[in-house]
């Protein structure tokens, strides 16, 4: 059963939470909302999944998730769960966990007493310190402390300083929203579920999610037959026309069928085809942008802004030069789905004079993965599989440093390169 936010009311909390484990569900606003606005009603099957994480066999683990929500509720029947966490690895608690659990003062007291007792006051457990942080007066909590530095703790004179300090202190935590933890609205994860899961959203009320759902399909290779059939179906039968342009794109990007790009040519030029699923046709026909009626779509998506990034996006698959300054115009677009679009352009098309424009957007976390794209794939330099290494270095060097899932971009851009001349890739990466 597809799980769309409308329906989120319909389940339990234990429910919404294994679905949100699977990646059905993203974990957004509205699936806080659904969680926990009620919490009378939702408390018992949040605590039941929280006690049965360590035994389940998810696909995404929401420790950290449960840790705020716990954090939010603010509910002592959600510190069993918080004390098994501190339980696994009582030497090394995560800060969030630290905070979480003081936040709880009073009530935290006696569940991390009787932790330590059960522990015991070993040289390297965290448990003193948690004792210390909750900003309670206690004789417990000292006797804690001084069988801490019995033990030989390191850190024992700093827990007395702590505890002395937050005590004083007594303020009342902070407020803690949860909400600034999560974005408002985001799909699912649909990279991480396989091609067969993903088909099974094309059953989902939400025309936004059937669309984000197909285009991740997409971007995959060696679709099922099945799959490929589904896609068609809805390219030709959809209600929604955003569905409808991301079928096409996702068909056309999959396989090489001159009877199929002969209809979506057909379909491009009706009068009645609405303008976002001409923006998916478009992208499907990006190779045949030489053909004037597609060219002449292409532009006239560009004119306008709901079509602006399909329209880039045809133009760098296209590979044709020319199009190059509508690519630079559109690098100072305000909309970001264009900017990203437009440096994507300047990757593809080698538009090597907008590498100063490029490496501002750096510093943009939103823009930084097509900047560093699109600079790698367009920097100059001879194109050898020693260029490429030196590339990469400074590369990585203009971008003050890389991240993995970054350097992975950089390094399938410089392979994409290497192939474009006629060289073994160098990384050995696919393009994704």
């Amino acid at each position: 059963m597809i799980l769309t936010p409308q329906r989120y009311a319909e389940v339990s909390a234990y429910e919404l939470l294994q679905a949100a484990a699977r990646g059905h569900v993203s974990i957004d606003h509205r699936f806080l909302h659904a969680l926990l606005d009620e919490p009378e009603r939702t408390l018992p099957g949040i605590v039941r999944f929280a006690m049965e994480l360590k035994e389940r066999d998810d696909r995404f683990d929401l420790e950290e998730d449960l840790v705020l929500i716990a954090r939010h509720l603010h509910r002592p029947e959600l510190l069993p769960f918080l004390m098994e966490r501190v339980r696994e690895a009582p030497e090394d608690v995560p800060e969030l966990l630290v905070e979480t659990i003081c936040s709880f003062r009073d009530a935290a007291l006696e569940p991390l007493l009787e932790l330590h007792r059960e522990i015991g006051p070993k040289p390297a457990s965290e448990i003193p310190f948690l004792l210390a942080s909750l900003g309670v007066k206690d004789e417990r909590i000292e006797k804690a402390l001084a069988e801490a530095a019995e033990a030989g703790h390191e850190d024992a004179d700093f827990f007395w300083t702590v505890y002395r300090d937050i005590s004083e202190a007594a303020d009342e935590p902070e407020p803690f929203d949860i909400y600034e933890h999560y974005p408002e609205q985001e799909p699912p994860p649909f990279l991480d579920l396989a091609p067969e899961e993903r088909l099974e959203f094309l059953e989902a009320g939400e025309p936004e999610l059937r669309a984000a759902a197909i285009m991740t399909l997409g971007d995959e290779t060696d679709l099922s037959p099945e799959i490929l059939r589904r896609l068609h179906e809805a390219a030709r039968s959809d209600p929604d026309a955003r569905v409808r342009g991301a079928a096409w794109r996702a068909l056309a990007l999959e396989i090489e069928d001159e009877h199929l790009h002969e209809e979506m040519r057909e379909r491009l030029q009706q009068i009645d085809t609405p303008p976002e699923e001409r923006a998916g046709l478009i992208v499907a026909l990006a190779p045949h942008a030489d053909e004037h009626r597609i060219r002449r779509r292409v532009l006239e998506l560009y004119e306008k802004p709901e079509t602006r990034a399909a329209a880039l996006e045809a133009m760098w698959r296209s590979a044709d030069r020319t199009f190059g300054p509508l690519v630079r115009r559109a690098l100072g677009d305000p909309d970001p789905r264009i900017r990203e679009q437009a440096l994507m352009g300047v990757g593809y098309l080698q538009m090597r004079g907008e590498m100063g424009r490029v490496k501002a957007m750096f510093d943009d976390p939103n823009l930084r993965p097509a900047a560093l794209m699109a600079y790698a794939l367009a920097m100059p330099s001879k194109v050898t599989p020693a260029h490429m290494r030196s590339l990469f270095k400074k590369i990585a060097e203009a971008a003050g440093g890389l991240d993995a899932a970054e350097a992975h971009l950089v390094e399938m851009a410089l392979d994409q390169r290497l192939r474009n001349a006629g060289y073994e890739p160098l990384y050995g990466l696919e393009e994704e």
